[in-house]
C-alpha cells in the first residue's frame, strides 16, 4: 500500500507560514525522514530574518494518522529522529539549550461524540457544545494525558472533538491550553492530499497501472504454484490411486501456501512502489525533495 507522508515546520514569528516536506513511502508508520527534513528545511534560513528563535530548546511535535498500537513506534523511531535532527542543528548553530520535545498524537477519525445536557451549554441550531469544551476524564486514558477538545462551532451536524494523546512530554506543557488542532498538523494533512494527486493513477484504478501490477502478481503466483505442485502433487496422485479421491491439503502445504502468499504480496508492493516512484520523480526537480515547483516554496501555506 502506498503512503504519502508530509512534515510541516512552523516558527513563532511566522505563524502564517511553514516549511514543508513530502515523501512517498511503503507503510504508514514508516513516515517521512524526520532526521534529515529539519536540516533540509532550515539549511537556507536566517534565524533573525525568518523568525526562527536563536535557541529553540522546546519543540511540540504533532502526529496525525497513527493508531494506538503504533504510539510506541512513534516514540521509538520518530521522536528520537526529531531529537537527533535538532541536536545536529544545535551543534551547527551553537545553540545552548537542551532540546526538549513534547509529542502529541492528534486524532480526528474516531467515533466518540459528546452532547450537552444543560441548555446553557448548547450553541447554535445543531445543539452542539459551545466552543472551548475540554473532556479529560471518564472516557480518556486513566494512565496517560489524553483529552478531547472542541475549538470551533460546527456549521452543520454533530461536532467531532479532536482527540489529543500526549505520548511523551519532556517540557511539561499545560497541554489543555491548546486552542485547536495545530495548524502544522492540519496543513500536513492537506499536503498529503496534494501528494496523492500526483499518484492519481495508482489510487483510482487506472487500467494501465493496475494491468501491469496484475501481470506481475500472476507471474509470481504461477512460479510459486509450480513449486508447490512439484513438491506435493506426486504425493496427492499416489493418494488418489490408493483412495480414489483427492486428499485435502497437508499442514506443510498450507504453511508453504501462506509463505508464498506473503511473498507475492511483498513483490506486488515493491513493484507498485517502483512504478510510483517513477511517476513521483517526474514532478521532482533536480536537487529538490518536493514535487511542486520552487516558485511555490515559502508561499504554499
Amino acid at each position: 500500500m502506498l503512503e504519502v507522508a508530509s512534515t510541516v515546520f512552523q516558527y513563532p514569528a511566522i505563524v502564517h507560514n511553514g516549511d514543508t516536506s513530502i515523501n512517498l513511502h511503503k507503510s504508514r508508520i514508516e513516515g517521512t525522514n524526520l532526521e534529515e527534513t529539519p536540516r533540509w528545511t532550515l539549511k537556507d534560513r536566517n534565524s533573525l530574518e525568518h523568525g526562527l528563535p536563536s535557541d529553540p530548546g522546546r519543540i511540540i511535535y504533532y502526529r496525525d494518522g497513527v493508531s494506538e498500537s503504533q504510539y510506541s513506534k512513534v516514540v521509538e523511531t520518530e521522536v528520537s529522529a526529531v531529537k537527533r535532527a535538532f541536536v545536529k542543528l544545535r551543534t551547527l548553530k551553537k545553540w545552548k539549550e537542551d532540546i526538549k520535545v513534547t509529542t502529541i498524537v492528534a486524532t480526528k477519525r474516531h467515533y466518540a461524540r459528546f452532547y450537552p445536557i444543560e441548555k446553557e451549554d448548547k450553541a447554535g441550531k445543531c445543539g452542539n457544545y459551545q466552543p472551548g469544551i475540554v473532556v479529560d476524564t471518564t472516557v480518556t486514558s486513566p494512565y496517560f494525558t489524553e483529552f478531547f477538545l472542541q475549538a470551533h462551532s460546527e456549521l452543520q451536524g454533530t461536532t467531532k472533538l479532536a482527540d489529543y494523546f500526549v505520548v511523551k512530554d519532556d517540557v511539561n506543557w499545560n497541554v489543555t491550553n491548546l486552542a485547536a488542532l495545530a495548524p502544522p498538523a492540519y496543513y500536513a494533512d492537506k499536503l498529503c492530499e496534494r501528494g496523492r494527486i500526483y499518484l492519481r493513477n495508482f489510487l483510482t484504478g487506472n487500467p494501465s497501472v493496475h494491468g501491469s501490477l496484475r501481470e506481475t502478481k500472476t507471474a509470481a503466483e504461477q512460479v510459486r504454484r509450480k513449486m508447490r505442485d512439484a513438491k506435493f502433487k506426486p504425493v496427492k496422485e499416489k493418494a488418489i490411486k490408493a483412495n480414489k479421491f483427492w486428499p485435502r491439503k497437508s499442514t506443510a502445504e498450507e504453511v508453504m501456501e501462506g509463505l508464498h502468499r506473503d511473498q507475492v504480496a511483498k513483490i506486488c508492493r515493491e513493484e507498485a512502489m517502483k512504478e510510483a516512484r517513477k511517476v513521483w520523480k517526474k514532478y521532482v526537480e533536480r536537487s529538490r525533495k518536493t514535487p511542486w515547483k520552487a516558485t511555490l516554496d515559502g508561499m504554499m501555506f
